[in-house]
């Protein structure tokens, strides 16, 4: 719930006006996910795991229509050169805004 929490953080007043709380929308995602056989619980562990369905990133899935929801996973590599990518045009934006003053 804190990852969904803190990643879709901008969209907090969209979340608590559909679902509620934090909570009832990790409660509906988990389900969703669960029931198209994309993740399994591990009762030994109280872990979710993903199962053999789920495709990792590019690959979005689709798990709620209405409103849209995606889910993708990625490993912490390709994510932390994203997050690179990402700061690096952050950077040069505001390198450029600064030139063009």
């Amino acid at each position: 719930m804190k990852i969904i929490a803190d990643v879709l953080a901008y969209k907090e007043n969209r979340v608590r006006e559909v679902w509620g709380s934090w909570e009832a929308l990790t409660d509906d995602l988990t389900g969703q996910l669960f029931t198209r056989k994309l993740i399994t619980h591990d009762d030994m562990t109280g872990l979710w795991l993903l199962t053999g369905e789920f495709r990792p990133h590019p690959h979005r899935h689709d798990i709620i229509t209405d409103p849209r929801i995606r889910i993708s996973v990625e490993d912490e590599a390709l994510e932390a050169v994203r997050n690179s990518v990402a700061q690096a045009v952050l950077e040069l934006n505001k390198v450029q805004v600064a030139r063009e003053r």
